[in-house]
């Protein structure tokens, strides 16, 4: 007996041994390690959620960069695009910018700056954390520094972001002062127009809101109005299985004395109503090219079009007075947009040139910021290129 239980206690300590030298387990036609590769790191040890989300919670969603780092990563919950930042929730809507290859849909939202607007807090200039508060299959809330900030909840499909609010009242910042459509200082219910894009700020019922005539941040003043009068707002959802969900959104008429006291508002400034010059486009790829190149020439220019930067240079190195402006997008393959420019300015020093990018100007400004250069960060709306090539081609 004392025999064979020596052999078992060698052969199950050999068996164990074994184990630890090899990690791959085998299952059915396939396997998997019970180490991790080697220069890996460990899995997060922080999760940044609120302490009332219990239970398990899913660690590579379209929201998960909440979960994994103090302030997120851009998410794009569609059909828009969110962050979690340091003054708040950046807001941004691709529309017609998204991108399309034979891969995938791009629908990319500005890094750091460029976002349609921010909704931050009155009481908090700037947030440390985001935690997730709640999920489901489709929809998150992320709470903002709770006891005095704010908790959002959005989600796919949804094109409305609802904000609650401990502590202080709604701030809502725009990179340049809205065009209010809808409303005025004495409305709970405001229609503003930013970098081309049309929002709805709801707020309830009794609010005003301040600060926004020719500004580019406004606030909330909970049950302030001077009138008793009701906004008037609604929003009808009606629901179908299998069918789908329809949102209308109704907003009250400003007629009479309420239209009259609407802020004047300064129009935006206008582009020509066509533009008169030759210019060379490259781009990579396809769809945007033949997108771009629509608007362009809808807009009078003559276009000549190139699929990356060397086929751009060889163009103008065939005819280096033929072009009055080129666009060039900075990465593309054989030759990238920055040295392209480079080379055409060792022909012709005073060549105008547009620079789109993902990155910020002051990443790839360099020497080429001392000629006739424009940057414009990608994703762009039509009428911003159309600014940039007038303000390119005016007279000097």
């Amino acid at each position: 007996m004392s025999y064979r239980l020596i052999l078992f206690i060698v052969l199950f300590t050999g068996l164990r041994a074994a184990q630890a030298e090899d990690p791959l387990v085998s299952v059915g036609a396939g396997s998997y390690s019970t180490a991790r590769p080697e220069g890996a790191t460990s899995p997060p040890t922080t999760i940044y959620a609120t302490p009332s989300l219990l239970g398990k919670m899913p660690t590579n969603d379209w929201w998960s960069s909440v979960a994994w780092l103090p302030l997120s990563e851009r998410h794009y919950p569609h059909p828009l695009a969110v962050e979690a930042g340091k003054s708040g929730l950046r807001l941004f809507y691709p529309g017609g910018n998204i991108r399309a290859t034979n891969d995938a849909i791009f629908g990319f939202m500005p890094a750091n700056t460029g976002e349609d607007l921010i909704l931050g807090h009155s009481e908090q200039e700037h947030f440390t954390e985001a935690l997730v508060h709640r999920f489901s299959d489709w929809f998150v809330s992320v709470k903002f520094a709770p006891g005095r900030g704010m908790t959002v909840s959005y989600g796919h499909g949804s094109p409305y972001v609802f904000t609650r609010y401990e502590g202080g009242t709604p701030r809502v910042r725009f990179p340049t002062a809205p065009q209010v459509w809808h409303g005025d200082e004495r409305s709970a219910v405001l229609g503003v127009t930013v970098q081309g894009k049309h929002y709805g700020l709801f707020a309830p019922t009794g609010s005003t809101w301040r600060g926004f005539r020719g500004s580019r941040r406004c606030s909330l003043r909970p049950g302030a109005a001077s009138s008793g009068k009701r906004a008037a707002g609604a929003i009808r959802v009606r629901s179908v299985p299998g069918h789908g969900s329809t949102f209308t959104v109704y907003l009250p008429v400003a007629t009479g004395s309420a239209a009259s006291r609407a802020p004047a508002l300064a129009p935006p400034e206008p582009l020509p109503a066509k533009l008169d010059a030759r210019v060379l486009f490259a781009d990579d790829e396809p769809r945007l090219l033949e997108l771009v190149a629509r608007s362009l020439r809808a807009a009078g220019l003559t276009l000549t079009t190139a699929r990356d930067g060397l086929e751009a240079l060889e163009a103008v190195e065939a005819d280096p007075g033929g072009f009055d402006v080129v666009i060039l997008d900075l990465t593309m393959p054989r030759l990238g947009g920055a040295e392209s420019l480079r080379k055409m300015r060792a022909l012709r020093a005073d060549l105008p040139a547009v620079l789109l990018s993902g990155y910020s100007e002051t990443d790839i400004a360099g020497d080429l910021s001392r000629g006739p250069t424009r940057f414009l960060a990608e994703p762009f709306l039509a009428d911003a290129l159309l600014a940039c090539l007038a303000e390119l081609l005016q007279p000097a």
